[in-house]
């Protein structure tokens, strides 16, 4: 899907940066760190390309990002399955110690 950039936003919203704060785990973070210093970068520069290559819609990105997508609605589909199955559970072992 295209996202449409408005061209109408002023240039004093453009040139401000915006913050974004994520949380990884210490190893991931640690892994992170030294392959952008062993690659002359930074972590800064390094999400700043990526964001650009979301934004360029670029194949392989965008696939992850579908990837992440569905991955979440299967994580949700069993999520909903256990908490039915529990909600059953429930009211089996209700309707046993009524008996």
């Amino acid at each position: 899907m295209k996202v449409e950039y408005n061209e109408s936003i002023e240039d004093r919203h453009i040139k401000r940066k915006k913050s974004v704060h994520i949380d990884l785990s210490p190893v991931r973070h640690r892994v992170l760190k030294a392959q952008v210093a062993l690659n002359n970068t930074s972590i800064q520069a390094f999400f700043e390309e990526i964001c650009g290559l979301v934004c360029e819609e670029d194949e392989y990105i965008m696939k992850i990002l579908k990837d992440l997508g569905n991955l979440k609605i299967q994580k949700n589909k069993k999520s909903k399955l256990v908490n039915e199955e529990k909600d059953e559970i429930y009211k089996y072992i209700k309707e046993q110690s009524i008996k």
